[in-house]
Parts: C-alpha cells; sequence; structure tokens
C-alpha cells in the first residue's frame, strides 16, 4: 500500500524518505513515559479546504509536555483515502488539508508513543479525529424604501474540480434580528436563480438586522454572512 507522507514544518517526502523530522530513537522508556501522562491534539471542529494549499496548524492539548522539545506520529484511517502518515513536532501538526477524504471522519491513529529527542517515551499519544469539507461563503446586500425591505442574497462554494470559487444554487436562509436584541430568528428560505442571487422583499415598518446562512452539505461547510441593518 502506497503512503503520502506529511512532515512537521516541510513539506511532502519523496520516495519514501523523511527529511527533516528525527526518527525516534530506540530507548527505554522512562519513569515519566510510564506513567498516565497522556497526550493529545487540539483538533478544530472543521478542518476547512480553501485551496490546493490549505495547511491547518493544529496544536496540543493541556496535557502535553511542556518547554522540551518532542516528536509524535499519526496514521490516517478514512473510507477510500490511502494512509497518510502524518510528523508532529511540540509546536504542533501542520496538517495539508487536501490530503484528507472530503465529508467524511478521518481517525488519526498514534503511531506509537510521544518521545523527547532522545527516544525516550515521555507522554502516551492518543488518537483524534477529523472532517474535512470544502469553504462555502455568503454575501446579502439590501434597500429599504418605506416599509417595504428588498434583499439580496448570493453564496458561493470552492470547487476542487475548477480550484476556485463558484457559484452556489442551494437554498439559503434569510434570517432577521431585531435592535437590541442578540437572538436571530427565520425569516425564510430563498434559492438563487441562474444569475445567483436569490433577492426577497418584505413589508416591515422596523428596521432590522439581517444575514444569510448557507447551511451544510455532505461535502461543503456552512457558512454565514455579514449582517446588514436595513
Amino acid at each position: 500500500m502506497r503512503f503520502k507522507v506529511l512532515l512537521a514544518g516541510v513539506g511532502l517526502v519523496a520516495g519514501g524518505l523523511v527529511v527533516g523530522v528525527e526518527p525516534a530513537q530506540a530507548g527505554s522508556d522512562s519513569a515519566v513515559g510510564r506513567s498516565a501522562v497522556t497526550c493529545s491534539l487540539k483538533m478544530p471542529a472543521k478542518l476547512v479546504m480553501r485551496d490546493p494549499e490549505t495547511f491547518v496548524q493544529v496544536g496540543w492539548n493541556s496535557g502535553c509536555p511542556t518547554g522540551v522539545w518532542f516528536q509524535a506520529t499519526f496514521q490516517t484511517e478514512s473510507p477510500h483515502a490511502g494512509p497518510l502518515i502524518q510528523g508532529c513536532r511540540e509546536t504542533g501538526c501542520p496538517i495539508h488539508v487536501r490530503f484528507t477524504e472530503v465529508g467524511v471522519t478521518t481517525k488519526w491513529q498514534p503511531q506509537g508513543p510521544v518521545r523527547d529527542q532522545h527516544g525516550r517515551k515521555v507522554a502516551e499519544l492518543l488518537p483524534a479525529q477529523s472532517v474535512t469539507k470544502y469553504a462555502s461563503t455568503a454575501a446579502l446586500s439590501g434597500t429599504r424604501k418605506g416599509t417595504r425591505t428588498t434583499l439580496v442574497a448570493t453564496a458561493a462554494y470552492y470547487s476542487a474540480k475548477s480550484n476556485r470559487f463558484v457559484r452556489s444554487h442551494n437554498r439559503l436562509l434569510l434570517q432577521y434580528q431585531d435592535l437590541g436584541t442578540s437572538t436571530w430568528k427565520n425569516l425564510t428560505y430563498v434559492t438563487p436563480g441562474t444569475s445567483g442571487q436569490a433577492t426577497y422583499t418584505l413589508i416591515t415598518n422596523r428596521s432590522r438586522r439581517y444575514r444569510v446562512f448557507v447551511p451544510s452539505t455532505n461535502s461543503v461547510w456552512y457558512a454565514y454572512s455579514a449582517p446588514i441593518t436595513r
């Protein structure tokens, strides 16, 4: 089985050679390594792909060693993508998002414990998981004349096939917030036409804040527009 390899702070590795990450040296585990010290990634709830070179620097949770050099290695598991070897340092894991499978849960399995520069175990490495989807964006504009307010919503999502953001024609949710309150309420769903725009007109004698919400799909993350007041 062919493996993809990522390096902490370097890039991809050719020919199976690991460059820039010191191999773990053989050695007996330290007393610290035999204790209950555990180390885990502070994996974000969403991994978002905005372009082919999207990197996400994932840090460590508070249980990991501090003030010392260390390295750790994960191997990914997902339904259809090949396994990925991810090398990490004490500064975190620079994940190249395009090598994770879109729309499914990727499991990050430890390949041994956390080790220091002498190859000694300093902590147990815990598994993690992530979900990668493409980025989406939303925009809302509007006009108000008397009691008539007209809203125009647009949305787009990143397409890996065309390597750019393309207009979305999926339905969008308009929301409003009464001034002086903090609660957003649903107004209505709208569907963009062939131009990529969705227009909605309402009658109200109140000024309100409005925004548009792009729901998630199997491959695209949700997004909110910046709010406007009309």
